[in-house]
């Protein structure tokens, strides 16, 4: 049995031990850039509060220098609880070209086979460019990592631009004709004061077509994360008028 005068002492040293620890987990997801989901840290799930810009920050930077950047975007996919698209794979080829794809499954109402596509393409998968609309994608997906599934399923993908939405309409994680709308990002943060452009057409099943486009970026340094994040919140609130 400990001495009953021992035991300030002891609990003083526990207390100590658990807040350093706490520290040091905070620091080391900050200062490493590993997301903290990762080190047992626990985050709010889902909803516009789970954006963050260091988030949106920390993925641009990882794929713009990444090696494998399918498999990291698979991973961070990953990290936001989506599931495998196709069977029990994220990755599919076609045509000899990869696209990724994770789904939140929407609800068990009439409205559950619908689908809403979220498709960010890629503009060099092997190179540093190109890396704000996937960051985008990835901080969208765990806007969506809620408790309660949504009323159409969420289906967040990515694919080189070069042939990308026709190789999405050539092999689709859903019908096309239970896609309600499919949105293709391009660059989503110019510099500070971009416009986005917006383009609004049909996909081949008469679903709505929406492509969204910042300005031109030439480095990770030059992108403004506020016009980032500020597009992944407007685009999140258009997409729950669609969930309603």
């Amino acid at each position: 049995m400990v001495p009953l005068k021992r035991v300030p002492k002891i609990m003083g040293s526990v207390l100590r031990t658990i807040f350093t620890r706490a520290l040091f987990t905070g620091s080391v997801a900050s200062l490493i850039g590993c997301p903290a989901e990762q080190l047992g840290v626990e985050l709010p799930r889902g909803g516009v509060g789970a954006l963050s810009m260091e988030d949106i920050t920390r993925d641009v930077m990882m794929l713009s220098s990444s090696r494998d950047r399918l498999r990291n975007i698979e991973r961070r996919l990953q990290d936001m609880r989506t599931l495998p698209a196709f069977g029990r794979s994220y990755l599919r080829v076609v045509d000899g070209e990869e696209i990724l794809c994770g789904r939140r499954d929407g609800g068990l109402g009439q409205h559950s086979q619908e689908a809403i596509v979220v498709l960010a393409l890629d503009t060099a998968v092997d190179d540093r460019d190109g890396a704000s609309q996937v960051a985008g994608l990835i901080s969208l997906a765990k806007v969506f990592d809620m408790h309660e599934p949504p009323k159409l399923s969420m289906i967040f993908c990515v694919t080189s631009e070069e042939g990308g939405t026709d190789r999405y309409y050539a092999s689709p994680p859903v019908p096309l004709e239970n896609t309600v709308v499919l949105y293709t990002l391009g660059r989503f943060g110019g510099s500070s004061g971009s416009e986005v452009t917006r383009t609004e057409g049909e996909t081949p099943s008469g679903g709505d077509l929406v492509h969204m486009q910042f300005g031109v970026e030439s480095s990770p340094a030059q992108l403004d994360f506020h016009t980032i994040l500020n597009s992944v919140s407007s685009l999140h609130e258009e997409i729950m008028l669609l969930q309603e």
